[in-house]
């Protein structure tokens, strides 16, 4: 009968064997993560009179019945927000507060590049998709199909150095499903990160201490209530 440091020199031993193996050995070979473009980084010009909204932030889609169309946070060339309520939340209505040019350009960095200014539109949940596969297994809580939606409107878009501008009448719409738990499971998605990131920073507009009821005025929405 075979002794007990015996058996273990052979078990030992085997191991030792396999692991030298190289062609019964079994190497896992990781999934490559999603390529992503170099971010382009640069500044949004607009006319500070302008009536069109620079940011615009809505949800669209899940499971409500005749959803209100009005956006939630609208953010103006001369620092006026909007902030919109529908009639089923408890804060039903509308508000407002205003906004220093510094306050405007912060919220603007997040978007302020020239790769994302340039995807298109399903891209971004598209990749978002192929990244989570990659970082299976995780799960992601169920919104029902609730996607956060910006829109993004400047005059021109001009890179970091550089004078001329790259891109003209910038209108860009981004949208993406579950934007805030796939952006905390996937902290290496660098621009998941900034659209997370600028969205955050207009979810927190709405709950902020100067915000102030106002009877909206929708004939001069980006000027005085």
């Amino acid at each position: 009968m075979m002794k007990a440091h015996e058996i273990l020199a052979i078990v030992a031993l085997t191991a030792l064997t396999l692991a030298c193996r190289g062609d019964e050995k079994i190497v896992e070979v990781p999934t490559p993560w999603p390529e992503e473009p170099p971010p382009v980084k640069g500044t949004l010009e607009f006319e500070p009179t302008s009536e069109e909204p620079l940011l615009q932030l809505s949800y669209e889609g899940g499971m409500i019945k005749d959803p209100d169309p009005t956006p939630f946070v609208r953010v103006y060339p001369n620092g006026r927000v909007l902030i919109h309520y529908p009639a089923y939340m408890k804060k039903a209505g509308d508000y407002e507060l205003e906004l220093s040019p510094e306050e405007v350009q912060d919220l603007l960095a997040s978007f302020a590049d020239e790769s994302l200014l340039v995807l298109e539109p399903e891209a971004l949940q598209a990749r978002t998709s192929e990244a989570l596969s990659v970082a299976a297994p995780l799960e992601i809580p169920d919104t029902h199909g609730v996607a956060t939606v910006v829109q993004i409107r400047a005059d021109s878009f001009t890179r970091e150095g550089e004078d001329e501008p790259a891109l003209m009448a910038v209108d860009h719409r981004i949208s993406a499903t579950n934007l805030a738990a796939t952006a905390k499971a996937l902290p290496q998605f660098r621009r998941l990160q900034d659209v997370a990131r600028g969205v955050k920073g207009l979810e927190a507009l709405a709950d902020r201490a100067d915000i102030e009821p106002v009877n909206l005025d929708e004939s001069n929405p980006g000027g005085g209530a």
